[in-house]
């Protein structure tokens, strides 16, 4: 078996093509080779959370870093999970307290508060000067 990676004629996009030893065409003339050892490297490690890039028209792995936007969505999920196991029965407290009228319902305003404080600090959002180092080619 014969691996190829190159970029497709119609998309631009790069991926890979694989053909018998004794095939050969056109479509594979702007393709480079690859070994099949190299092959399955790249693929072995795309498991092991890298990604699988162009580089000068050859294939190179990196290891996935997310993007800001990318951490930012898993710090909300985050903070939503936080806010429902604590904060949100604090509000029910707060909110039954202001339907009876009863003399601690500032208090529990405040605890409530509190805890949305607590969790967006110790989950603070990531600006984009805060994201980590460029991907590093592997």
């Amino acid at each position: 078996m014969k691996y190829f990676y190159g970029k497709h004629k119609i998309d631009g996009s790069f991926g890979f093509t694989a053909t018998e030893d004794n095939q050969t065409d056109e479509v594979h003339s702007e393709f480079v080779e690859i070994s099949e050892s190299e092959y399955n490297g790249l693929f072995e490690k795309q498991k092991q959370g890298f990604e699988i890039k162009e580089k000068d028209g050859r294939p190179v792995v990196e290891k996935y870093e997310p993007t800001v936007e990318e951490q930012n969505e898993l710090i909300r999920q985050t903070r939503e999970s936080l806010y429902r196991l604590t904060s949100d029965y604090l509000k029910a407290d707060y909110d039954e307290a202001v339907a009876r009228g009863s003399e601690n319902v500032e208090e529990l305003k405040q605890v409530w508060l509190e805890s949305k404080d607590k969790i967006r600090s110790e989950n603070p959002y990531l600006e984009e000067t805060d994201n980590v180092a460029p991907n590093q080619e592997i």
